[in-house]
């Protein structure tokens, strides 16, 4: 089975379920055009679940004919916790502890090519927290070239 669903018979418009979770660390910043240890870190944890919404170009994506070009935006739930310190290097230079949890929005883009049963998919999302002072997002971006099949 296929995870694309059509609101028509004409399978222009569409939708599918995309979700994403993940770790991650860090210890060099930007500082200007360079990223530099300025001897902060940051680490954490983020999952996000988001229906996409797309619009197919070309031809039947379910049928895997010729060429298909998939382009779909989404928007749902993502979680994210993250607890570190940096350094506001664009500004005051002044060092910064956060330590942030907790569920708001996540937003979802997604491009794929297919041809027969290759694709080539382009996407990223993830969540974005906002504490009354600060914005913090997490955007979790891939490139992928691949062969599917339905059993």
């Amino acid at each position: 089975n296929s995870p694309y669903h059509f609101f028509s018979e004409n399978q222009r418009w569409g939708y599918y379920f995309e979700y994403g979770f993940g770790d991650f660390e860090m210890s060099l910043q930007n500082a200007g055009d360079l990223e530099v240890d300025l001897g902060t870190s940051a680490k954490g944890s983020y999952f996000y679940f988001s229906p996409v919404a797309f619009y197919n170009f070309g031809d039947s994506i379910k049928l895997k004919k010729k060429d298909s070009f998939l382009f779909g935006v989404g928007a749902g739930l993502g979680y994210l916790q993250a607890d570190g310190d940096i350094v506001f290097t664009e500004t005051t230079n002044e060092l910064f502890n956060f330590d942030v949890k907790g569920a708001d929005i996540s937003v979802f883009v997604v491009m794929e090519y297919l041809h027969n049963e290759w694709f080539f998919r382009a996407q990223g999302g993830g969540p974005s927290l906002e504490d009354g002072e600060f914005d913090y997002d997490v955007f979790d971006f891939s490139m992928v070239i691949g062969y599917s099949f339905y059993l």
